[in-house]
């Protein structure tokens, strides 16, 4: 099956927030699997399997320079992230992470965003994306932030993304719990299409 960029990551936004995810949270997973996506890595996978078992009320970190103890990505990766845009010059430790591809995923659009070069370590050696998707739950990951190069720039993303449609009806299961039920009552009340496309 084939989607767009934008559709995907609408369908993965409603997804993780009927998960419990709080909104901004939400926004960025569901950017980072549709970069994932859109450059051949298994990004729906990446997102669905960070939402499973359920997540915690927070991620938990202890002591300086930080450390994140059993690493649920969909939480932890966005705090991380921010602690270094905070202080390029720390490194953050992340124990027994989840799902490293996604942490790929949210590390790379933030690095757009920002303008710094995010990098995750596996035993001392700069991880890409390709070798953290065959991570399962390492030990330890470290995160580090150095000025981006001119060099630096990510892979190209397809135009056309290639889903698989059984993970594509998962996603819309999920995000079904998004939607108002249809009745009289809701109807009244504004949800639904109006007579009109612009309404």
């Amino acid at each position: 099956m084939i989607c767009s960029a934008n559709e995907l990551q609408a369908a993965l936004q409603k997804a993780v927030r009927a998960s419990g995810v709080p909104n901004a949270l939400a926004d960025e997973i569901a950017v980072a699997g549709a970069w994932l996506a859109a450059r051949g890595a298994d990004g729906i996978g990446a997102v669905l399997s960070a939402l499973e078992p359920a997540l915690p009320a927070c991620a938990t970190i202890q002591g300086d320079p930080p450390e994140f103890i059993d690493t649920r990505v969909v939480l932890a990766g966005p705090s991380a992230l921010d602690l270094l845009a905070a202080d390029t010059s720390r490194e953050i430790a992340l124990q027994d992470c989840d799902v490293p591809l996604l942490l790929a995923g949210l590390a790379a659009i933030r690095s757009e965003a920002d303008g710094v070069d995010y990098r995750i370590y596996h035993h001392g050696v700069v991880q890409s994306t390709e070798s953290l998707a065959e991570l399962s739950h390492p030990d330890l990951l470290t995160l580090t932030a150095v000025a981006a190069t001119e060099s630096a720039g990510s892979t190209e993303a397809g135009s056309d993304i290639h889903v698989d449609p059984d993970a594509w009806q998962h996603v819309l299961s999920l995000a079904a719990a998004m939607y108002v039920p249809s009745s009289e009552q809701s109807r009244t009340a504004g949800a639904g299409a109006g007579l009109l496309d612009n309404d």
